[in-house]
């Protein structure tokens, strides 16, 4: 086990080689970037164009695609003690999942009470519909998330879920490498995305074909990683939550949008000393 734990890689949308440096530290789970520390619960989600932007409120550190890393930490059940320094801009794709970043986060001295765990939970059954996503809420004792991809491609399974179980998380959820349609691609490029993807590490669903250069392609590992990313974007929020969440055609933008939507409704209302 180590107090402090690095590693080198390159980011997926701005292609620079960045390195990560991530320290078993008492406290609340913050990120740090040239000498700025500032906790998660600090940072806010700004609009970030297919990755999730986190930012604090006088602009002093802005990094991007950290919901692998924060999936990671949800899947581990992992609620403080950790400081993520990245000296980029943001995060490194990696193996395109989670499973890297747990093994980092695995290899760290943690301090069990290091952390008071961020509670939301569900109060109220309520669903809301957003650009083309809906999202369902319902009270119940525990976690399950829920993601309906709807996509029509028989290849794809369209659905996957998680009830909390560390296990499951490793071996089905963590592994799922980021993907894309071979429609989205030239679209992706021009936008100035996705100039550091390592083949490896992604996927491209075709026509006719699906790319996958590394492991074997599994029929649920797109839906898996949708899932993946969702479970980021709830960590954002809260590193512990207690209801039923439902996705259909979920995004990092829009989750976010809902979340914060529902807090202000009392949907999901902290817990106080869980």
């Amino acid at each position: 086990m180590h107090d402090v734990v690095e590693v080198d890689g390159r980011a997926l949308h701005t292609g620079v080689e960045v390195r990560v440096r991530i320290e078993a530290r008492r406290g609340p789970v913050c990120f740090s970037r040239a000498g700025v520390r500032i906790p998660l619960a600090e940072l806010l989600p700004v609009v970030g164009d297919r990755a999730t932007v986190l930012e604090d409120r006088a602009g002093l550190l802005r990094v991007s695609t950290v919901e692998h890393a924060l999936s990671a930490l949800m899947g581990l059940r992992i609620h403080g003690g950790v400081t993520i320094d990245v000296d980029g801009p943001e995060l490194p794709l990696l193996d395109g999942g989670a499973r890297r970043w747990c093994e980092l986060f695995s290899a760290l001295r943690l301090d069990p009470a290091s952390g008071v765990p961020r509670t939301l939970a569900v109060t109220r059954p309520w669903s809301v519909e957003l650009a083309r996503s809906r999202y369902s809420f319902a009270p119940a004792s525990g976690l399950a998330v829920e993601v309906d991809a709807l996509w029509d491609d028989p290849r794809l399974a369209r659905s996957a879920s998680w009830g909390g179980d560390m296990n499951v998380y490793l071996a089905q959820i963590a592994p799922s490498r980021t993907f894309a349609f071979a429609r989205e691609v030239a679209e992706i490029a021009e936008k100035g995305l996705a100039r550091g993807v390592d083949p490896r590490s992604v996927i491209v669903v075709g026509e006719h074909d699906i790319l996958a250069a590394g492991a074997p392609f599994r029929a649920d590992e797109p839906v898996c990683h949708k899932l993946l990313d969702l479970l980021g974007d709830l960590y954002v929020h809260a590193s512990v939550l207690e209801g039923r969440i439902r996705a259909e055609r979920p995004g990092h933008h829009v989750t976010h949008q809902v979340l914060q939507r529902a807090k202000v409704e009392g949907v999901l209302v902290e817990v106080v000393g869980a």
